[in-house]
């Protein structure tokens, strides 16, 4: 089964923070899976740190799916940031 977690919030409310916060660390290689740190539960995901606030729709989305792609379980359990505000529709 698939999950996907997704830290929301607005523009510089500290979304990619939560998440470096989570997994202990700011950087997160393509084609691994990321455990939660220490204490923060069990599980390990394919993270996304930057949110489409960050970057454009356009460029979120590709770079998500390449995540996806190349991840080990192929993005069977995502952990990735969301800004619900500036897009209209969005299309996976």
């Amino acid at each position: 089964m698939k999950r996907a977690v997704f830290v929301v919030g607005f523009n510089n409310w500290g979304k990619s923070t939560v998440i470096y916060e989570l997994f202990g660390k700011k950087r997160f290689s393509f084609g691994k899976l990321h455990p939660l740190a220490t204490g923060m539960g069990t599980g390990k995901f394919t993270v996304e740190s930057h949110s489409n606030d960050d970057l454009n729709l356009k460029n979120y989305l590709k770079l998500l799916k390449k995540r996806i792609k190349l991840s080990p379980d192929k993005g069977q359990n995502l952990f990735t940031a969301l800004c619900p505000t500036i897009e209209k529709k969005i299309f996976f």
